[in-house]
């Protein structure tokens, strides 16, 4: 599976273990993501890990969060 399979994939093992559908995940994880996005604490980290002025799908965040976890 490709990174973005991957993160769909997690997404929606999450959402049916959480009672919910994936549809619902997403926009709940896309709202969290908007407000990560806007935090100016946080904003350096944030540049470092997805790129400066990038906001990733619900999928891609999954993905590249895993990405770091192997790494570690």
């Amino acid at each position: 599976m490709k990174g973005k399979e991957l993160g769909a994939d997690a997404i929606a093992r999450v959402a049916r273990d959480n009672g919910m559908s994936a549809e619902d995940m997403r926009n709940d994880m896309q709202e969290e993501i908007l407000a990560a996005y806007g935090n100016r604490e946080t904003r350096n980290q944030w540049d470092e890990i997805f790129g400066e002025g990038v906001i990733p799908t619900p999928e891609e965040f999954v993905e590249r969060l895993g990405q770091m976890m192997r790494l570690s």
